[in-house]
């Protein structure tokens, strides 16, 4: 008999995680897709000025260190020095990219218009400089002038453009030689380029650039601190906003139309509302108590718990599994149904063998 309630135990737990990640998936593709270029969106029409938050592209992570938003992507977009194009194509991606409100990676120290002089100089500008410089015999008392005319005749750069179009061209030119000559990296033409632009550049000459995958970029809108990568503890007021996550979550589900009447659409409907309630009438968004929460959610919060404390998260790292256990069994992090504590107490050893199989958790 004992047996048998065990098994039974196990199988309705295993349930109701796989409904839970269902139900993960099909927020997150919500998020991701319909909502996180919305947010992007309306951020760049927001004129109130937010903390700036710094969050990675393709895996911006929660307070809890799950990926919620996969917002608008960005890449670099680089010229492979090996490549050879006309004045005319590099031209029109510098126009693009400077069209589009962006800016290509300039590292020629000399003004952009005449009459031509140098500009301050990083380290690493003059570094390149002076190689350029050896590279080709000229001395390093090479007017910003001279070096313009020098280019002009060494790039075979028509003399139908304008002083200012010849010197975007020369430094396209002296990007790429100069890196050539001192086997230094690929040149970047662009950091954190948008998906727009790089559609735009792709479509005109897209067959002399690569494409790789971006840095970090910076968000100046309130939308990113809750959504995109902020770790630091929130006010009373940002949780009261992170508390409605449960309802927003519950009205996406109830929408898919297809689905409606399905009892696991409904399942799914009640964990992603009640998730957080506790038995104690201390959660949200309801305050329900007791029996008055569905199993299911009551599973499911369990489980989110259990799954925090053991896995490393950006602001810890992961507790050993008996110790997760001891702290929900103490209330240390909610109250929790005894019976469901006691029946995951009675999985870690599946859970060790069949989820959790790095060390980081044993």
């Amino acid at each position: 008999m004992g047996s048998k309630i065990k098994t039974s135990r196990v199988v309705a737990f295993g349930l109701v995680i796989a409904l839970l990640i269902a139900l993960c998936v099909g927020t997150l593709y919500q998020l991701q897709i319909l909502n996180g270029a919305a947010y992007y969106d309306a951020s760049q029409n927001n004129n109130v000025t937010y903390p700036a938050v710094k969050a990675a592209r393709g895996n911006i992570l929660d307070r809890y260190g799950r990926v919620l938003v996969s917002n608008r992507e960005c890449y670099n977009l680089v010229i492979n020095t090996t490549r050879l194009f006309g004045d005319e194509v590099i031209l029109e991606m510098v126009n693009i990219v400077e069209d589009s409100g962006a800016e290509f990676i300039d590292d020629l120290p000399i003004t952009k218009s005449p009459p031509f002089e140098y500009t301050e100089m990083t380290d690493f500008q003059r570094t390149l400089l002076n190689a350029y410089f050896d590279d080709h015999d000229l001395t390093e008392d090479t007017t910003a002038v001279e070096l313009m005319s020098y280019f002009r005749t060494r790039y075979d750069i028509d003399n139908t453009y304008s002083a200012e179009d010849m010197r975007k061209i020369s430094a396209i030119r002296y990007a790429l030689n100069v890196r050539y000559a001192i086997n230094t990296s690929s040149y970047t033409f662009v950091e954190d380029a948008s998906i727009d632009l790089i559609s735009d550049i792709m479509g005109a000459v897209g067959s002399v650039i690569e494409v790789e995958s971006s840095y970090v970029r910076e968000y100046n809108t309130q939308y990113a601190a809750h959504l995109l990568g902020y770790t630091g503890k929130l006010t009373a007021e940002e949780f009261e906003i992170i508390k409605g996550h449960p309802v927003i979550g519950e009205t996406i589900l109830r929408s898919m139309k297809d689905y409606q009447g399905e009892p696991l659409l409904e399942t799914a409907a009640e964990i992603c509302r009640w998730h957080h309630e506790r038995i104690d009438g201390k959660g949200y968004p309801d305050g329900l108590r007791g029996e008055e929460i569905p199993i299911a959610a009551q599973a499911a919060g369990l489980a989110d718990v259990f799954d925090a404390l053991v896995s490393r998260r950006v602001y810890k790292e992961p507790y050993p599994m008996d110790k997760a256990m001891d702290m929900i069994a103490a209330g240390e992090c909610g109250a929790f149904d005894p019976l469901l504590t006691e029946c995951l107490r009675e999985l870690q050893g599946t859970l060790r063998r069949e989820v959790y199989t790095g060390e980081e958790s044993q």
